[in-house]
């Protein structure tokens, strides 16, 4: 697991996953593997759109887990 490579180096290397949208009920497991994550999808330069991709930055407002705060442990 990259993970797993990452911390034996014996370096502060930060893991930050980028699938997309993080999956909130997923956050117990993510925080195990990783120091950062992706909270939406792909922000193009526009503020709406009318289709699923892309999507604009006011379209992510109704996607993210409502101002909930997640945080990953601190790097050791």
């Amino acid at each position: 697991m990259l993970s797993m490579a990452l911390r034996k180096t014996g370096r502060s290397i930060l893991l930050s996953l980028s699938p997309g949208a993080a999956p909130v009920e997923k956050i117990d497991e993510m925080r195990v593997y990783a120091q950062m994550w992706r909270i939406s999808d792909d922000v193009w330069d526009l503020w709406h759109s009318t289709v699923d991709y892309p999507q604009g930055l006011g379209d992510q407002f109704s996607r993210s887990p409502s101002g909930r705060c997640f945080r990953a442990r601190p790097l050791a």
